[in-house]
């Protein structure tokens, strides 16, 4: 009668996770399943580890006989985005004492952080405006950053409800009513739902616009546009239909000597370029910018012959409304300014040069004395 002897020690025949998964879940448990019934007095923590960058795990430890295997139960969540090491070391043995003949490790990785940062908020620039018939208005905004991603924007109306949603920085309104009013905001969002706040309000009113003949030169209305909330601009006539912009930016070109423009500069485009000078511009500004100077304030623009020299254009300032107005006869960024105010170092080094002057006087006055004096008493009879 002969008697089989197990000379064979115990392996790993599977693991969870399995070995280089990523996006593990943070409260998954760790287990590793074996060939065979394993000694349970050689099965444990000390045997069966998670490590996390080599600093040990905590966890329970459990040992189901029927299934053969081992499961480590973390006490808390695991660290997101972070690799686990899982080791069953040589000294677990099977019930005839035989070891592991190789530790059996394996590695894995936990989920991203979930997205819990709303995107910027944005900021709408404008509208542009086509004129003629077959208007549509379009709402125009910056992009906005996200620590993750923006997936688009949900485009809202003046009372909040939501209208329309966009995956690029532009809406198209086709059809709006004619001198009726219509305001939009947006909020940006990201793919885990995480909602921006909400951008300015900015409001719309298209302008009753007469149809144009290309090459009519008959007498027509003058046409407004009003594309930002605080600019208008007004063509003395068109003769095709046309896209108006308006871009508020900063400046962009130097001031006159003297001069300083406010921080806002508004470059005002229009496609094609079918439409009769003067261009009257007005510009809503805030007195807050100007410092009492609401007599001083002028407008801005590169007239012909266009030689890079910003001309004052203003035709008068309305200080009741708060309202700028002037005539340009080409298309190009109009700007807003004010006298610069003197520098103060300027300031500083006239004060210094008068006190120096007086001190000169004063000591020139001292040392004259002594000799006056001495003439005085050498020649009495001239003093």
């Amino acid at each position: 009668m002969s008697v089989a002897i197990d000379r064979v020690g115990p392996s790993v025949i599977s693991n969870i996770p399995l070995s280089g998964a990523s996006g593990v879940s943070t409260a998954t448990a760790v287990s590793a399943t074996f060939s065979e019934d394993v000694d349970t007095n050689t099965i444990d923590i000390s045997s069966f580890e998670l490590t996390d960058g080599g600093a040990p795990v905590a966890v329970g430890f459990t040992y189901d006989e029927t299934s053969k295997t081992a499961t480590l139960n973390p006490s808390s969540s695991l660290d997101y985005g972070t690799v686990y090491t899982a080791t069953v070391k040589t000294t677990v043995t099977d019930l005839a004492g035989n070891n592991m003949v190789s530790v059996h490790q394996w590695m894995f990785t936990t989920e991203a952080a979930p997205d819990t940062f709303a995107p910027d908020t944005p900021y709408i620039v404008g509208f542009t405006e086509v004129i003629g018939a077959s208007a549509t208005n379009s709402l125009d905004w910056l992009a906005v950053t996200d620590d993750v991603g923006v997936i688009g924007y949900k485009i809202f109306n003046g009372v909040g409800a939501q209208i329309a949603t966009a995956t690029v920085t532009n809406h198209s309104f086709p059809g709006l009513a004619l001198e009726t009013t219509y305001s939009y905001y947006i909020k940006a969002y990201d793919a885990a739902g995480n909602v921006s706040g909400a951008s300015n309000t900015l409001s719309l009113r298209p302008s009753a616009t007469p149809e144009a003949t290309p090459g009519d030169t008959s007498t027509v209305t003058p046409i407004s546009i009003t594309v930002l909330p605080e600019i208008t601009v007004t063509y003395s006539d068109t003769d095709c239909e046309g896209t108006t912009t308006i871009t508020k930016q900063l400046v962009t070109v130097t001031p006159p000597s003297g001069i300083k423009f406010l921080e806002d500069e508004y470059e005002i485009d229009h496609v094609p370029g079918c439409y009769d000078a003067p261009i009257r511009v007005a510009v809503e500004y805030d007195p807050a910018d100007i410092a009492g100077n609401e007599s001083l304030l002028k407008m801005y623009h590169d007239e012909a012959p266009k030689d890079g020299i910003q001309d004052d254009v203003t035709i008068y300032v309305d200080t009741e409304n708060n309202v700028i107005v002037g005539e340009i006869n080409s298309l190009s960024p109009v700007n807003l300014g004010v006298p610069a105010a003197p520098s103060p170092a300027t300031g500083v080094n006239s004060h210094v040069l008068l006190i120096l002057s007086l001190l000169l006087v004063v000591i020139g006055g001292l040392l004259l004395l002594p000799r006056t004096k001495e003439a005085v008493d050498k020649f009495p009879g001239r003093w």
